[in-house]
């Protein structure tokens, strides 16, 4: 993650780590309250009702963190909620609470991250150079986004395609196809 990716809250993301929980959670707070900002037009009730379920702890942001991340400690939680919201704010995309959405969000902030550590561009579905790279280097973005996401990260990529020129799109197709065949399982 790099300097820009915490725009929305202020925050160095190497700072993070040496936040108390009462911090971290009032930086989630507030980015989920920009994120939501766009719906201030349907009332705050129903901003509020939005917000509640996004930070419920049985089917929501807390939840899906929970069950995906289950390795990390609280603090460590709490931290890819930042993460993973910031992520959404960056991208100008409203968070939808349900199970479906976020992990459409889970496999998009995966690949960001793997491109974010290659130093690539993040938006892979704007850039052709980052959607090449993702497909020249398939089987690494496989192994870093682990198997539980991998036919989602698979997907995004190959959907991603149809967002380029055509003359780009064969050539992506093609590569996508070869690379895929030479996937280990």
């Amino acid at each position: 993650m790099n300097q820009k990716d915490l725009k929305s809250t202020n925050v160095n993301p190497k700072d993070l780590k040496s936040m108390s929980m009462n911090q971290l959670i009032e930086i989630r707070d507030k980015a989920i309250d920009k994120n939501l900002e766009p719906l201030r037009k349907s009332g705050e009730d129903f901003m509020k009702e939005r917000k509640d379920s996004i930070l419920t702890f049985e089917f929501g942001l807390v939840a899906f963190v929970d069950k995906t991340y289950c390795n990390l400690n609280q603090k460590e939680k709490l931290i890819k909620q930042i993460e993973i919201v910031d992520y959404e704010n960056n991208m100008d995309d409203v968070i939808d609470p349900s199970g479906s959405f976020l992990e459409g969000i889970h496999t998009r902030y995966q690949i960001n991250q793997y491109l974010l550590e290659k130093g690539k561009d993040p938006k892979y579905y704007e850039s052709y150079d980052s959607l090449k790279f993702l497909i020249d280097n398939l089987q690494e973005l496989c192994d870093f986004v682990g198997s539980d996401i991998l036919k989602d990260a698979l997907e995004s990529v190959q959907s991603s395609i149809g967002l380029q020129s055509q003359e780009q799109q064969q050539s992506l197709r093609a590569d996508f196809k070869k690379a895929r065949k030479g996937l280990s399982r």
